[in-house]
């Protein structure tokens, strides 16, 4: 202390090994040189020795160099500098206690550090305000204070490439407009009921891992990572593994971080095992989405979850509002939810109307992640504005795997909701996932408003499992475009119909239109109580032709119950709907439900109504079909009837027989009609269970139109 105020301004300030005590007070241009590295001047070279240890505060001036020794701060600041617009270096120089390591204020010169590191310190480092550059490439050790506390930046950018270890009260940037602040050096921040990493009110943070040495976790059982009114640079955050278990903070908050071009996004990677990209869990607190839940979505660009673990939170798992981009894979979510109607669950993308929120755009997906237990739905989308596409499937036979299951036994309702409202544009797939007992229907997708909306629902199974009763429902009403293939799935034991569709009675307009394509699937409808396998209730809003085009085609079903294996009918009298079905190539076996000779017959294969004073216009293309019936001793049930009625236009294709042909013909002749055992069994019964009411039109083959190529 007493040479450097003996110095004068440019001079060299050289400290021998020891421990001298006292506040050091720097003048410009000075050099701070340590006896822990060798020192050279005018020929005159000094071997290095042990680094001293000053015990007291070194106070900066413009354009200081300190270099080589260790700082004691004791009760103050280690190293100090205030309003400085120079050239700052430290080099080799280790903080070991002190209320901070590095206290920066107003700093619009450069700061940088390299080698040494920052310990003992009740704060590692905390920087206030200016627009200078600071670069902290020492490592930072906390245990009480933050590792890191940066507020109040106007501009530039401050880097943290050394590594960062606090078991303190975690890393706090508050209020950075213009200034950037990255990590870029790998960060163990675990900081038990105090947050981890909390970055809020304005400015840009980058976090990249250290896949070299340490990589970036964050524990804590409050928020361990809350960026809030805080951009996302474009390097994005990266964390090995974020958990946070226990108390009512939700463990991740991304809220309004940007999602222009210039933006990133959270990154969760895990290192793969399972669970490894982190917990949380346990999360409690009255209905609201920062209480009780464990990640909340709002304003962010492409977040990436993998391999984390997800469960038991009083209100939901992921919330996401105005989400660009979403990935969730190899991970799991259990149970999620404790109220009706509030809009919670294990994933809930965005509001319905009124007043609806919008919830993804971009591209979306969930892979391999088994998502059970949620109060009412497991995963809801709502969408109200641009374009998404959002894929839920598997690309592994192995665990975790696809699976959305076992929402509320009496709350429960759908597997998979979704909802476009508005001008919001869609596309769904949902390929390869196990979905049994989601207590309503394991997906329900409706388009209304303007929306357009395309789903595509392959190759999963779904089952009733004890509490599921329908598989697939698509709705549609407004001037909305639903188009939809459900393709090569096996639906098992759904007591109500495996397949449902058709329009929002009395919304849908003469501009709407719904596309089916159900194709190629295995039905088991075993239960005598069964409803319909397939049903198609078509309509639209007073006087509007609103238009439904289905294609059903290479089905195989074992339909046992007693309603119609297929029902498709027009059910509002005051609508016009226009319907162009293809049915073709299907097999039904049914049975009788009685024991045989009881009177109690099975039911009728397809049945197609159109007999509601409207005016109704229906076209349909119903060849080749095989119906199989058994047992033999009634010798009803299994057949086809076409019922046209009031002022409706019924115009069936005459397949392989003539213009001329009558239609009852046209129907008989066209379709395999059997009793007995197992097909093909005894000779077919051409015409013996097909029924004609009313007037159809025989017209040419191509007459009727087919939602799409399948």
């Amino acid at each position: 202390p007493g040479a450097a105020v003996a110095a004068q301004a440019g001079q060299v300030i050289y400290v021998h090994p020891g421990s001298p005590t006292g506040v050091t007070v720097l003048k410009a241009n000075q050099l701070l040189q340590g006896a822990g590295e060798s020192y050279s001047l005018n020929g005159l070279t000094i071997a290095a020795g042990a680094a001293p240890t000053l015990g007291g505060t070194i106070t900066l001036a413009d354009n200081d160099a300190v270099r080589a020794l260790n700082v004691n701060g004791n009760g103050s600041a280690a190293i100090s500098a205030t309003g400085l617009s120079g050239n700052e270096t430290l080099t080799g120089v280790s903080v070991t206690a002190g209320s901070s390591g590095l206290s920066l204020t107003n700093m619009n010169g450069s700061f940088t550090t390299s080698g040494g590191a920052i310990s003992g310190a009740t704060n590692g480092v905390a920087i206030t305000g200016g627009s200078g550059t600071v670069t902290i490439a020492s490592p930072i050790t906390t245990t009480t204070g933050h590792s890191v506390s940066v507020a109040t930046r106007t501009g530039a950018t401050v880097t943290f490439s050394g590594a960062i270890s606090d078991t303190g009260t975690g890393i706090l940037l508050n209020a950075n407009t213009g200034s950037t602040i990255a990590f870029t050096g790998g960060m163990s921040i675990a900081t038990g009921g105090n947050p981890a990493f909390t970055a809020t009110g304005g400015g840009t943070v980058t976090a990249t891992q250290n896949n070299g040495g340490i990589v970036n976790t964050l524990s804590a059982s409050a928020s361990a990572l809350n960026v809030t009114n805080t951009q996302i640079g474009a390097s994005g955050l990266t964390f090995r593994n974020i958990s946070s278990i226990g108390g009512t903070s939700t463990g991740i908050i991304l809220d309004n971080t940007g999602t222009s071009g210039g933006n990133g996004g959270l990154t969760v990677t895990g290192n793969g095992t399972t669970t490894s990209g982190g917990r949380i869990s346990g999360k409690t607190g009255a209905d609201g989405v920062l209480v009780g839940t464990g990640i909340y979505l709002n304003g962010t660009k492409s977040p990436a979850f993998n391999r984390m673990e997800l469960f038991q939170f009083t209100n939901s798992a992921i919330v996401g509002r105005n989400v660009a981009g979403f990935l969730l894979a190899d991970s799991s979510i259990d149970g999620a939810g404790d109220a009706a109607g509030v809009n919670e669950g294990p994933v809930m993308f965005g509001l319905p109307n009124p007043s609806g929120v919008n919830g993804l755009s971009g591209t979306a997906l969930i892979r391999n992640t088994p998502i059970n237990g949620g109060f009412e739905n497991n995963v809801t989308v709502y969408g109200q504005s641009g374009t998404m596409s959002l894929t839920i499937d598997r690309n592994t036979l192995n665990p975790p795997d696809c699976k959305i299951e076992a929402n509320g036994g009496t709350s429960g309702a759908q597997g998979v909701l979704v909802r476009l409202e508005g001008s919001a544009v869609g596309t769904v797939a949902i390929n390869g996932c196990t979905m049994r007992g989601n207590r309503d229907a394991a997906v329900h997708a409706t388009a209304l408003g303007t929306s357009s909306l395309t789903l595509t629902v392959d190759q999963n199974s779904i089952s009733n499992n004890g509490q599921g009763n329908r598989g697939v429902v698509l709705t549609n009403g407004g001037d909305a475009a639903l188009a939809a293939t459900i393709s090569s799935n096996t639906f098992e034991s759904l007591p109500q119909p495996a397949v449902q569709m058709g329009q929002t009675i009395g919304a849908a307009s003469a501009t709407s239109i719904l596309r089916a394509t159900v194709i190629n699937n295995d039905f088991d409808s075993s239960n005598p109580a069964s409803a319909n396998t397939i049903v198609a209730t078509v309509g639209g809003s007073a006087g509007a032709a609103s238009r439904t085009r289905l294609l059903v085609q290479d089905n195989y079903a074992h339909h046992y119950g007693l309603q119609p294996a297929v029902l498709i009918e027009a059910t509002d009298p005051s609508s016009a709907p226009v319907v162009d079905m293809t049915f073709a190539y299907n097999h039904f076996d049914m049975a009788e439900v009685g024991a045989p000779g009881s009177g109690v017959n099975g039911p009728l294969g397809l049945i197609v109504q159109n007999t509601q004073a409207s005016s109704a216009n229906m076209c349909g293309n119903i060849t080749p079909n095989t119906f199989h019936w058994i047992p033999i001793e009634s010798g009803t049930g299994g057949g086809i009837s076409l019922r046209q009625g009031g002022a409706n236009v019924f115009k069936l294709e005459r397949g392989t027989q003539t213009l001329a042909t009558p239609a009852a013909t046209v129907l008989a002749l066209n379709n395999g009609m059997h009793s007995g055992g197992p097909a093909p069994g005894p000779p077919d019964l051409p015409g013996s269970t097909t029924g004609i009411v009313g007037t159809i039109s025989v017209v040419e083959n191509g007459t009727c139109k087919l939602p799409s190529a399948p």
